[in-house]
């Protein structure tokens, strides 16, 4: 094999480790279990009204959430663990109990855009409460950021997925959460090949041309 045959190969499979990219995949999975411990888990979210054994509940008195007037609660996920990675979409699941809607209240989960305080930029729906807990599944990516909606491209460009509660009927009304969870969907960074794949293509390679040379002078 010509010297400069070596060197190809060799260039070529150094060229495809350093550009070969991991497939699409879960990125991360982030999760809070609500509760004071004793039978749930012993997260709890930013201002609320009760913890209780498996769950916090929320009451639209407290109207006390920093930053954000009119939320009952909020918290967040801290995404910088994936700094680095193409995010493509997030799908976010909320267990909760007590929203009420057959009787007038009003319970709704926001996701915050990028301007802090009005809700027009979030993405948001509204907390439906069938019989006994019921659970609710968002999707962000990029087709559910319809102008003025931007969190989907806030929370990729900041790695901080925010999200919050607002109730608004009147009275003092009361509900319970009792997990929020959080899979993120993308593609992870280039992930170079160890320098003993790169000799092993390399050596694929020559052994697949010497093969066909040697049918080609039979």
């Amino acid at each position: 094999m010509s010297a400069w045959w070596s060197k190809a190969a060799c260039a070529a499979a150094v060229s495809l480790a350093c550009a070969m990219p991991a497939p699409a995949a879960v990125l991360g999975v982030f999760s809070y279990d609500y509760g004071n411990g004793t039978t749930g888990g012993n997260d709890v979210p930013l201002d609320f009204n009760r913890l209780e054994t498996d769950s916090v509940r929320l009451q639209d008195s407290t109207q006390s959430s920093p930053g954000l007037p009119g939320d009952v609660a909020f918290d967040r996920f801290d995404l910088s663990s994936l700094g680095g990675a193409t995010i493509d979409s997030f799908e976010f699941t909320l267990v909760f109990d007590g929203a009420r809607s057959s009787n007038g209240e009003t319970w709704f989960l926001d996701i915050y855009g990028s301007i802090p305080g009005p809700f027009v930029d979030n993405r948001w729906a509204r907390l439906e409460d069938d019989a006994g807990i019921d659970t609710l599944t968002l999707t962000l990516d990029a087709l559910t950021d319809a102008a003025p909606i931007d969190a989907f491209a806030h929370i990729v460009s900041t790695l901080d997925f925010s999200f919050g509660f607002e109730e608004t009927s009147t009275g003092r009304d009361r509900m319970n959460i009792y997990s929020a969870s959080l899979s993120v969907f993308g593609t992870t960074a280039a992930v170079p090949i160890p320098a003993p794949g790169v000799l092993l293509l390399g050596a694929l390679g020559a052994l697949a041309w010497r093969r066909r040379r040697a049918a080609a002078t039979a």
